[in-house]
């Protein structure tokens, strides 16, 4: 009989234990909502925290968890217990909503978008009814995304250790399409911008311009002379993938597109867009200024 009672004693223990832990969570799941009027983080990146957490509940703890709201005056309300599916409902629709914002947010909500979109995925995932034999699978390749993602981390980190100070990484940043890591490649390949007398010059550098054929009258462009460094073409090409939603380029980008068609519309407008953006650049790192466009420019013939 006292075995019997120690036995049960152990139990309530342990189940208390466990509950404090729920409550743990519902809490910190309620500091991330309560962070969304507060200027510690975008409204995005807290959306997509708060997203997390409820798939972590979904993930560690059976059915029954319940949320908490924290109160104006410090104190938690619980919330009613959800189930495994209903906490996976909620994290999918809080993603959704940081990927809304973070896209409208341009470049400065990229870390957001990737964070968000990660976290939907794996939301998704852990809803899905997978064969057993496909689960092992997919968890052999999230242990290899999550060792990737670590091995990017470390360069990360290595690279904002290189570039930290540089003068250009901030001015860069203010620029559409452009984070830190293409703000960085940028700057490390253009180097010191008095070696480039004119924005033209700049634009040259970078490879994005047609060759020119040119014999008596005749006077024909080609294909992208690329006669520059790559990983600058890379970085203004990838920049201009996102830029190409500003106000600044959109209505440009979509004519181009338009005009020249289904086939090469879309890969001529983003190369336009680029040289835009060097050019823009240009203007940027010479007058220390961020990024502030004062109009439609006349565009170079791709």
């Amino acid at each position: 009989m006292p075995l019997m009672k120690d036995s049960i004693a152990n139990l309530r223990t342990r189940t208390w234990e466990m509950l404090n832990q729920v409550a743990v969570w519902s809490a910190v799941t309620a500091v991330a909502e309560a962070l969304l009027n507060r200027a510690v983080l975008t409204r995005a990146e807290v959306q997509a925290l708060a997203a997390y957490a409820y798939v972590l509940l979904a993930e560690n703890y059976c059915n029954g968890v319940p949320i908490s709201r924290l109160n104006e005056d410090g104190t938690f309300t619980y919330g009613a217990p959800l189930t495994g599916a209903t906490l996976l409902t909620t994290a999918i629709a809080k993603f959704d909503s940081s990927i809304t914002v973070a896209t409208a947010a341009g470049a400065t909500g990229a870390t957001a978008l990737n964070l968000a979109r990660i976290g939907r995925g794996r939301a998704l995932l852990d809803s899905f009814a997978l064969p057993e034999a496909w689960r092992a699978s997919t968890a052999a390749s999230l242990r290899l995304i999550e060792h990737l993602d670590d091995e990017i981390g470390a360069c990360e980190a290595e690279l904002r250790r290189l570039g930290a100070d540089h003068r250009y990484v901030p001015l860069l940043m203010s620029t559409p399409g452009i984070a830190w890591i293409l703000a960085y490649t940028i700057a490390s390949e253009i180097g010191e911008i008095e070696r480039f007398a004119t924005p033209k010059k700049l634009v040259g550098y970078t490879g994005l311009c047609p060759r020119v054929y040119q014999s008596g009258a005749s006077d024909r462009r080609g294909p992208l002379a690329k006669n520059g460094p790559e990983y600058l073409r890379w970085a203004l090409i990838e920049a201009a993938i996102h830029a190409a939603r500003h106000p600044a380029y959109a209505a440009h980008y979509e004519a181009t597109k338009r005009r020249l068609g289904r086939q090469r519309g879309a890969k001529v407008a983003r190369v336009e867009v680029a040289r835009k953006l060097a050019e823009a650049i240009w203007y940027m790192l010479t007058r220390s200024e961020t990024f502030a466009p004062a109009g439609p420019t006349a565009a170079l013939v791709a």
